[in-house]
């Protein structure tokens, strides 16, 4: 009881909430976080996300990243980050391999 009144417990699902609105970070981030992500030596999202606060102005120059594109980037999280990475380190074992064949490695 609280405050003199019974308290009912229900069991069951909860009901689920969506999240409402569109995604935000659609597929044209991708192919520009992709140049960004090799530039930097494959580094992760957590510290990718610091050198891209850094310096995405002026790798955008170089790179020829649309001006569209760089506040997207700016606003991304570490795990949108590696979400939108996942498909391409799904290969990177295969890189790997074909980067140490050529340098006559094992």
């Amino acid at each position: 009881m609280v405050d003199e009144k019974p308290v009912i417990l229900k069991t069951g699902k909860v009901k689920g909430t969506s999240r409402p609105g569109k995604r935000q970070y659609l597929a044209e981030v991708d192919e520009p976080l992709e140049k960004l992500w090799v530039l930097f030596d494959q580094m992760w999202g957590k510290r990718l996300v610091q050198v891209l606060q850094e310096f995405r102005i002026q790798v955008a120059e170089c790179l020829h990243i649309p001006p569209q594109i760089l506040p997207l980037l700016a606003t991304m999280s570490t795990a949108t980050i590696d979400r939108h990475l996942s498909a391409i380190r799904r290969w990177e074992p295969l890189k790997v391999a074909l980067y140490d064949q050529a340098r006559g490695g094992a």
